[in-house]
């Protein structure tokens, strides 16, 4: 299972840290971007998930993808990732 966090503010961290420890998922197997980098790399330290500045690679190695932004921001968002979207595609 493959799972995106298209931004990794403290919501999606915590997320991303409930399935991790709980074994849901393997660090491995989670992908995450965020606009600011240094604290992408925090979580990536804290965390060992797999990290990225580019939205459209969290897309591409991902089924399921959060989007998880502030919702003034889905709008750019979606229209930077929608071609890279498939028909299995899980967005939440």
């Amino acid at each position: 299972m493959k799972i995106g966090f298209i931004g990794c503010g403290n919501m999606a961290k915590a997320l991303i840290n409930g399935m991790v420890s709980s074994e849901t998922v393997s660090p491995q197997d989670v992908i995450a971007s965020d606009a600011y980098f240094p604290a992408l790399e925090k979580t990536h330290k804290e965390l060992n998930i797999n990290i990225t500045s580019d939205n459209k690679e969290v897309v591409k190695s991902s089924k399921y993808i959060v989007l998880a932004v502030k919702p003034q921001f889905y709008t750019s968002v979606i229209s930077e990732i929608k071609e890279f979207l498939t028909e299995e595609s899980v967005i939440i």
